[in-house]
């Protein structure tokens, strides 16, 4: 059993960073990022036309911005049905962007990407989905998402299916996870190192304290997870030891200090993201 923990990954997905918002406040950022960027606000009379379709109406839109500057009068849009943010905010201080995309080569038809933008304390996120995958951004630090499932590692022949997210603070990986009894695994933060077949991590050292791993085990789950977050959280430096599978010496690496202020924000996004979608 030990070895298949050392083996599995628990997500099946890539990284895929949003850009980073750095405006004051979301209006600002939402002027920043589309008002300024080929992006027309709709006006009140094109928004009440609109939401009189049903569908569009129910993706609860605070604002909606068209690419070009065309008409969207006589255009069609199409929404996606599994968008997992159709009339949902992950934070409720967030702004959902609905954003008119043109297609065809007439441009009589169009796709509805939805967005949330927002602060989070003094840290502004932004988050969208694709189909089944969840992506985000906390400040510089990327978010995702993976509602689909299930995870089949292809050495150990183990199967888990689950949904769960997470977020990367350098190569670190702090992950959003159920309880996983097959290869015991409580319910709540793991850390890692990758999200997909890691390295063994063996200690994490925050301002001097170090923090080790359990005996065997390749990553932080439970309270101990919770210890070293916490510790990050608030601490100036941090490094972390690893090996590998073909090298018996111990490998170190430094954490990108400036993420470590950010971790409690991201932690937080994720976390709420996980609750709304799981």
């Amino acid at each position: 059993m030990m070895k298949n923990r050392i083996l599995i990954s628990v997500m099946l997905f890539g990284i895929f960073s949003v850009s980073s918002v750095s405006a004051e406040t979301y209006n600002e950022a939402i002027k920043s990022r589309y008002i300024d960027s080929f992006f027309r606000k709709l006006s009140a009379q094109e928004i009440t036309k609109l939401e009189s379709q049903n569908t569009i109406k129910a993706l609860s839109c605070d604002e909606y911005f068209n690419k070009g500057t065309e008409s969207i009068s006589n255009r069609i849009f199409s929404i996606d049905q599994d968008d997992l943010l159709r009339g949902k905010k992950v934070m409720p201080q967030g702004k959902v962007i609905c954003l008119l995309i043109p297609s065809g080569v007439d441009k009589k038809e169009g796709n509805i990407v939805v967005r949330e933008m927002g602060m989070i304390g003094d840290r502004s996120y932004e988050v969208s989905s694709i189909g089944n995958t969840f992506l985000g951004d906390i400040g510089g630090i990327s978010l995702t998402c993976d509602m689909s499932g299930p995870w089949e590692d292809v050495k150990s022949k183990v199967s888990v299916s689950f949904k769960g997210c997470f977020i990367e603070v350098s190569h670190l990986t702090i992950q959003r996870v159920p309880e996983l009894k097959s290869i015991d695994i409580p319910n709540g933060h793991l850390i890692s190192l990758g999200a997909k077949e890691f390295y063994p991590l063996i200690s994490i050292k925050v301002d001097g304290e170090e923090f080790k791993t359990k005996s065997g085990d390749p990553f932080f789950t439970g309270k101990d997870a919770e210890r070293v977050i916490n510790a990050m959280s608030q601490g100036e430096n941090a490094t972390y030891q690893f090996s590998d599978y073909f090298h018996p010496e111990a490998f170190e690496e430094a954490v990108d200090y400036y993420q470590l202020p950010k971790l409690k924000s991201a932690i937080e996004v994720m976390d709420s993201a996980y609750n709304l979608f799981k």
